[in-house]
């Protein structure tokens, strides 16, 4: 019981370590897409204004 719960945490350590990679991965090329439709609103803004 104690040895199965030990690497059954252990692989979801390992999971999550995975996830968080690719979730930050995943929020940089977020980022850089932000950046470029905050370019593109705040030149629409600028023009409606």
């Amino acid at each position: 019981m104690f040895s199965s719960y030990e690497m059954l945490k252990s692989q979801i350590d390992y999971q999550m370590e995975d996830v968080r990679k690719t979730m930050k991965q995943c929020k940089s090329k977020r980022k850089k897409n932000k950046e470029k439709s905050r370019k593109k609103s705040n030149f629409r803004l600028e023009g409606e204004a």
